[in-house]
């Protein structure tokens, strides 16, 4: 969707970040949000450089919410070759963008109805609720989802993943985020071959 709309504004000379902006419809989707795990891989343990090439590329095809949902995860991912601790990595998501924007409020949403015990679905729910929008593409309750999915996975791939997938919306993108998020925390060695299998290595 917000691909799309970046390509006519491009095709007019609308140059980023203009070209993520204007007359995006879309631009809060998390299109860009989902493609961050190379900023990571060719930054590691740099999160504020990955989050600056992560805002330089989102910024194209996205605008504000799609841009900080963006710059979170590259930030998270990069940050993850040095630190395990989720909440020390969500801090380093946290840190780079606005403190009131939506994708802030679902990332504290979920780390709260998880101290708080709620049980997964519970927990989703008070994502949404707090941040939930229509379009199934909204950055920020997709980010919420990749947050709780992590929080209640435990450090288990398989788990971690379908939590993810079982979220629905955006569930493609998140359970791919997610699942590249373990691979760098505990290398390609701890996926489950069961998880491998149908993949392949190639």
């Amino acid at each position: 969707d917000e691909a799309g709309w970046s390509l006519w504004n491009l095709e007019r000379g609308l140059t980023a970040p203009v070209s993520g902006s204007y007359n995006n419809w879309f631009q809060h989707s998390s299109g860009a949000a989902s493609r961050t795990e190379i900023w990571a891989v060719i930054s590691p343990g740099a999160p504020q450089i990955a989050s600056r090439y992560a805002y330089q590329e989102a910024i194209i095809d996205h605008a504000q919410e799609g841009v900080w949902a963006a710059m979170f995860w590259a930030a998270v991912e990069s940050a993850a070759f040095l630190e395990s601790d989720l909440n020390k990595l969500f801090a380093a998501g946290l840190a780079m963008m606005p403190n009131t924007c939506k994708t802030a409020r679902a990332v504290r949403s979920a780390q709260n109805a998880y101290l708080s015990h709620a049980g997964f679905l519970d927990a989703r729910g008070q994502v949404i609720q707090a941040v939930g929008s229509e379009n199934y593409t909204d950055a920020a309750q997709n980010v919420g989802f990749g947050v709780l999915s992590l929080l209640y996975g435990k450090n288990d791939f398989g788990l971690t993943v379908t939590n993810a997938a079982n979220c629905g919306y955006d569930a493609g993108g998140v359970a791919g985020t997610v699942g590249a998020l373990m691979g760098i925390l505990n290398g390609f060695h701890s996926i489950p071959q069961a998880w491998v299998d149908p993949v392949g290595d190639a």
